[in-house]
C-alpha cells in the first residue's frame, strides 16, 4: 500500500464546517489529481520523420509544380505546427516537474514531522454539481468520525501527548486523515484519526485513537449515480409507481409461507411482481412506492422495470399507479442508510445541485419495526404530522411533524413528539428540534427521522410529481 507522509496541517475541504458537537450521547437513548504529461520525444520525432518522408515522396513525383509546392507548404506548415505542439508539450512537462519538485519538498518537509498517513480524506462533490445551500442549519464536514467512545484528543497520535481537547460518545467530529502512530498493545493497532474542529474560532488539529471511532462519509459520488440512474429511465416516459399503502389494493400471497422475500421486502403494503403474467409463477414483492417503467400490458398485468431492482416483473394492473406518478424529475433526497446522512438535491438550469446535506435516521430491525428498504421511491404525499401507534397497540402514542410518504407507513419527518395525557386527553408538548441518536445508528420504525428544521425545509421544498426519495447503502 502506498503510503505518503503529511505533517500537521490539516487537509482541507471546502467548504471546511465546525465540528457539530451534541452533547453526551442520547441520555434518554431517544426512546484531480490528474497525471502528469510524460515526455516522449521519440513520439514526436517520429511524427516529424513521417512528415519528411511525405516530403520526399511529393519532390520524386510528376505531379504538376503548382501541386507539388502546395503540398510541400502544407507539410512544412505541419512540421512548423508540430514544432510548435512539441514546444508546448515540453512546457507543459517542465510545469509538472515543477509540481512534482515543490511535491516532492513539501514532502520533505512534512517526514521531519514524523507522520506517516494511511489514508487522507478529503471527499468533494462530483465536479458537475454544484452547491447552493439553502438549508445549513447543521453543517458538518464531507468526512466525520463517530465516537463509538468517549475520548481524550491528543496533540501527536501517542498516549504520552497532552490531551489538547475532548468527544463524547456519539459525537461526531470532522476527519482529516488515518495516520500510523503509538502502537497499543491492548488494540494491536498503531491507527489513529488525525480530527479538526474551531475552538474559539481558532481551527484546532489533533488526534483520536482509531478503535474508539468510526468513519463516515457523504457518499456523493454514489448519489450522483444514484441520480443519473433514475433520470436515464424518467427520460425515457412518465414512471408509475406501486400503490398498495395499508395493503389498500390487496395483500399478496406469502412467499413459501413466509412474509418476507429473499431480498429482504416484506409482505404488507408491497405488490408481487411475477416473472410470468400469471400469479402461478415465481414472485418477488416490490414495495410500496416504488418507481416503475411501464413496459407493457397483458391479461390484466402489467410489465414493469423497477427503478434499482434487477429483471422485468409481471404486476397486477391495480397496483401500478400511472396517473399520479413521478411526470417530471426535478428534486432528489438521498439517504445513505450506511453512513445514516442524506443529501438534497434540486435540478437548478440544468444542473443537480446540492441544496442541503446533513444527518438522518433510518430504520431497525425489531419487534414493532422495520429496516428502511433500499430502492427508488415516489414522495407520494406530505402531511404536516401523521400519528403513530404506541408499539403493539392501536393507541396513538404521539406524531412525527412534516412527514414526506414514501412507501407503506415510511415517511421522512422531524423529531417525534410524545404526547402527554392528562385527564385522559392527549396533550402536545410541543415540536423538538432536535435528537442526540440521529446520524448515529438506525432507531426508527422504517421511517427517516431528520431535525425537525431540516424536515420542515423538505416539507415545504418537496413537489409531489417532481421529487424522488432514493435509499441507498
Amino acid at each position: 500500500a502506498f503510503t505518503l507522509m503529511i505533517g500537521l496541517v490539516a487537509c482541507s475541504q471546502v467548504p471546511i464546517f465546525q465540528w457539530i458537537s451534541p452533547q453526551t450521547w442520547i441520555e434518554e437513548q431517544d426512546k484531480d489529481e490528474t497525471d502528469a504529461p510524460h515526455p516522449d520525444d521519440d513520439i514526436i520525432y517520429q511524427g516529424e520523420s513521417e512528415i519528411v518522408d511525405e516530403i520526399d515522396g511529393i519532390d520524386k513525383s510528376d505531379e504538376d509544380d503548382n501541386h507539388e509546392t502546395h503540398d510541400k507548404d502544407d507539410a512544412l506548415d505541419d512540421i512548423d505546427e508540430m514544432d510548435n505542439d512539441k514546444e508546448h508539450y515540453i512546457d507543459e512537462v517542465d510545469e509538472a516537474n515543477t509540481e512534482i519538485k515543490e511535491e516532492n519538498e513539501e514532502k520533505d518537509e512534512e517526514t521531519e514531522n514524523g507522520l506517516d498517513v494511511i489514508e487522507a480524506f478529503n471527499t468533494r462533490l462530483p465536479e458537475d454539481i454544484p452547491v447552493d445551500l439553502k438549508y445549513d442549519k447543521y453543517p458538518i464536514s464531507y468526512d466525520y468520525l463517530l465516537m463509538l467512545k468517549s475520548s481524550n484528543i491528543r496533540q501527536m497520535p501517542s498516549t504520552d501527548s497532552s490531551v489538547i481537547g475532548k468527544v463524547g460518545t456519539m459525537e461526531r467530529i470532522a476527519l482529516v486523515a488515518e495516520i500510523k502512530g503509538e502502537y497499543l498493545e491492548q488494540w494491536d493497532s498503531d491507527s489513529w484519526y488525525q480530527v479538526e474542529w474551531y475552538e474559539d474560532e481558532e481551527l484546532k488539529t489533533g488526534f483520536i485513537f482509531s478503535a474508539l471511532a468510526e468513519v463516515r462519509h457523504f457518499q456523493f459520488q454514489k448519489m450522483a449515480e444514484a441520480i443519473a440512474e433514475l433520470e436515464s429511465f424518467s427520460s425515457l416516459n412518465t414512471l408509475a409507481h406501486i400503490s398498495n399503502y395499508k395493503n389498500r389494493n390487496g395483500i399478496p400471497p406469502k412467499i413459501g409461507g413466509k412474509t418476507k422475500d429473499p431480498y429482504g421486502n416484506k409482505r404488507s403494503q408491497s405488490a408481487a411482481g411475477y416473472e410470468e403474467p400469471d400469479k402461478s409463477s415465481k414472485f418477488r414483492y416490490i414495495p410500496d412506492g416504488t418507481l416503475l417503467q411501464v413496459l407493457e400490458k397483458k391479461d390484466g398485468f402489467t410489465k414493469v422495470k423497477a427503478i434499482g431492482l434487477d429483471g422485468e416483473y409481471w404486476v397486477q394492473d391495480k397496483y401500478v399507479n400511472t396517473k399520479n406518478s413521478l411526470k417530471e424529475f426535478k428534486k432528489a433526497i438521498i439517504v445513505d442508510r450506511r453512513y445514516q446522512n442524506q443529501g438534497v438535491f434540486e435540478l437548478i438550469d440544468g444542473k443537480w445541485t446540492l441544496i442541503a446535506y446533513g444527518l438522518s435516521t433510518t430504520g431497525r430491525n425489531g419487534p414493532y419495526s422495520f429496516v428502511t428498504p433500499l430502492g427508488y421511491y415516489m414522495a407520494i404525499e406530505k402531511k404536516d404530522r401523521f400519528l403513530y401507534y404506541k408499539d403493539g397497540t392501536t393507541i396513538i402514542d404521539g406524531y412525527a411533524p412534516y412527514a414526506v410518504r414514501f412507501s407503506g407507513g415510511g415517511y421522512i419527518h422531524g423529531v417525534p413528539v410524545k404526547f402527554k395525557i392528562e385527564n385522559g386527553s392527549r396533550i402536545d408538548p410541543g415540536m423538538r428540534e432536535f435528537l442526540h441518536s440521529i446520524g448515529t445508528t438506525p432507531q426508527s420504525h422504517m421511517c427517516i427521522r431528520n431535525y425537525t428544521s431540516l424536515a420542515k425545509f423538505i416539507h415545504g421544498w418537496v413537489d409531489i410529481g417532481e421529487t424522488a426519495i432514493i435509499v441507498i447503502e
